[in-house]
């Protein structure tokens, strides 16, 4: 049930819009900088100002009376921030804002790879830091206009870098989930694409089974979320793997107590195998082995319409048989790393563009010093 709560905002150089991915964003933001937070998640704040409420009746006009856009408009200019930081990158708010409020920085992390429908409800985009050169190419493609596009690979994942040592493989076999928990039937959803997501999905899963058990390989399966509370289904997910396993043995790898875990387990994989997840594109950006399977279902291929081209053949299925899967399974085994590395130079950093020299983390500090130089917070 959305709750209200009273809201009372005060003047802030940093105001970080949503609370998603928080841990990563306030990362971000130096302790010479003051920062708020605006959490819009199941509440709803209030703010008791003649001010505000003159201000929503100003927005209300100006963004073609979308009441709700218009609201968190006004929520945002009673912090009177310098700069707006967001995690949501799908949300239409920091583009509207950034539009209405040109003097003021606008900064949106893109958080997962994106394709047309998760761009649906974007106008126009603020300053947008995205992972790589196909996130550009689709919102050029698609006409989306955005203020700036600042290529700098993902946040997450330049964060754990900078943090931890990669480690040596451990895994023979890792899966990464694509679980979804929005549906009380993961295989019943009433949308055509999460069906057909369900059933690749299962698809992918069962040969890699039967692939470990042929094989004799230890198979992990890193559980959904990357970023902490999305893993808050944990034991449905659990109990989703166990019926398709049928008693066969793996580990389930969670990420509610240790967010950075998808990268550690991710990380020790011999091979990564993915139906369609962030984490297999930044994990080929780094060099690991992978394989995609979104290839296998030409719904999926359709509806994730960013340019497939660029993955060479050895790391994408194109069917849903077995022996297709042994064989490009059998092919990566085989493959050296020298080989392997030399296939993929030319598409590792087109989704995602990871700089281990130069993070996203400290690139934004960056661009908030260059913002904030010789401003001060007007009381």
């Amino acid at each position: 049930m959305l709750r209200i709560r009273l809201l009372k905002p005060s003047p802030t150089q940093v105001l970080v819009y949503d609370s998603l991915g928080l841990e990563f964003l306030q990362e971000t933001i130096t302790n010479e900088f003051s920062v708020k937070y605006l959490n819009l998640q199941k509440s709803l704040p209030v703010v008791l100002r003649w001010s505000f409420f003159n201000d929503f009746l100003l927005n209300l006009v100006n963004c073609r009376f979308s009441l709700r856009l218009a609201y968190i408009i006004s929520l945002i200019d009673q912090f009177r921030p310098q700069i707006v930081l967001t995690f949501a990158d799908t949300s239409p708010v920091p583009g509207e804002y950034s539009s209405k409020r040109p003097e003021t920085l606008v900064l949106s992390v893109q958080n997962a790879l994106r394709d047309t429908p998760s761009l649906s409800n974007i106008r126009k985009a603020p300053v947008y830091y995205c992972f790589g050169q196909s996130t550009k190419q689709l919102f050029d493609t698609k006409n989306i206009p955005y203020q700036r596009m600042v290529i700098a690979g993902s946040l997450a994942l330049g964060l754990f870098l900078s943090q931890k040592r990669i480690v040596r493989p451990s895994n023979d076999l890792v899966f990464v989930s694509s679980y979804r928990v929005v549906f009380e039937d993961f295989e019943s959803s009433p949308t055509l694409y999460t069906r057909c997501q369900a059933k690749a999905h299962e698809c992918i899963f069962r040969n890699l089974l039967r692939y470990s058990r042929e094989h004799n390989l230890r198979l992990t399966v890193i559980a959904k979320a990357k970023v902490r509370k999305e893993g808050e289904h944990f034991t449905e997910e659990k109990s989703y793997f166990e019926r398709l396993a049928c008693g066969q043995p793996f580990d389930l790898s969670s990420t509610v107590k240790n967010t950075y875990n998808s990268y550690e387990v991710a990380l020790s994989a011999e091979i990564l195998v993915s139906l369609d997840s962030t984490l297999a594109y930044e994990m080929l950006s780094l060099g690991k082995k992978v394989l995609v399977g979104l290839g296998i279902s030409e719904t999926l291929s359709k509806e994730r319409d960013f340019d497939l081209e660029y993955l060479p053949d050895e790391v994408l299925l194109s069917s849903k048989g077995y022996d297709h899967f042994k064989s490009k399974m059998n092919e990566l085994n085989r493959l050296t790393d020298e080989v392997y590395q030399a296939s993929i130079a030319e598409c590792r950093s087109k989704y995602v563009s990871q700089n281990p020299d130069y993070p996203p983390h400290e690139r934004i500090k960056d661009e908030f010093k260059r913002h904030l130089a010789g401003q001060t917070i007007h009381q």
